[in-house]
């Protein structure tokens, strides 16, 4: 009887993954994968995402957005950006005071440029305010009254000094005002200035930088040095 010989089928050896070195952190929940020691194991890393809320940036897995960062948070616009400024790609746009000061767009306000143009409002005699002369007087005796200043242009202000009736005692109080170009109304830059109460020029006392056109000298309080009641000043300052 012939014999039949069988050759037995050749085995391929398994891959070798003896190298992987994923771990379930490393794998996203919930895919599967295998390792080098068994069993068959389920990935943990978290799915997050990037929200408009905060500006945490957590570990994860990312699917992203195709439509970019300002798809999450439509705030990422050029417009909110200074000029100069790039974030995320995003060019600035935004001519922010800072930046037109650094441009030399604006220059700060002189005394010439304060001197220019006479006082003018409801208080007594207001273009003696700023007429470059400290024995004329303007005079307020009604609480409410002003004396304005216009520059004729726009000037950066930072600060101010006055030079008051040697008869104040220091018991008036005024507010200046600037004249807001955004905005377009006054609004208050210092409030609650007593009448300097000693003769001659107070000092330069400095403010934050506003832009503006033109400034208010407000009476809140009547000085009781004044005859009647009143507030009194020889000159006025409101420069850079």
């Amino acid at each position: 009887m012939a014999r039949i010989w069988f050759t037995p089928a050749r085995v391929e050896p398994g891959a070798d993954v003896s190298d992987a070195d994923a771990l379930v952190t490393d794998v996203k929940d919930p895919k599967t994968f295998y390792s080098v020691a068994a069993p068959r194991k389920t990935g943990t890393m978290p799915t997050v995402a990037i929200v408009a809320a905060n500006d945490n940036y957590p570990a994860g897995y990312h699917a992203g957005n195709v439509g970019g960062l300002d798809a999450i948070d439509a705030e990422l616009a050029a417009a909110n950006i200074n000029k100069g400024i790039t974030i995320f790609g995003k060019v600035g746009t935004l001519v922010s005071l800072q930046y037109a000061l650094d441009q030399g767009w604006f220059a700060g306000a002189t005394v010439a440029e304060f001197q220019a143009n006479a006082g003018t409002g409801t208080a007594g005699t207001p273009g003696n305010i700023n007429d470059n002369n400290t024995a004329s007087y303007a005079i307020a005796d009604i609480v409410g009254e002003y004396v304005e200043v216009d520059f004729g242009h726009a000037v950066l202000i930072r600060q101010w000094r006055q030079f008051p009736h040697d008869a104040m005692n220091g018991t008036g109080r005024f507010t200046i005002q600037y004249f807001d170009l955004f905005s377009e109304t006054w609004v208050d830059w210092i409030t609650g200035e007593p009448m300097r109460g000693a003769a001659g020029w107070s000092g330069f006392t400095i403010e934050t930088i506003e832009l503006t056109t033109k400034i208010r000298i407000i009476t809140t309080t009547l000085d009781l040095g004044g005859d009647p009641d009143s507030n009194i000043w020889g000159e006025f300052e409101v420069i850079y």
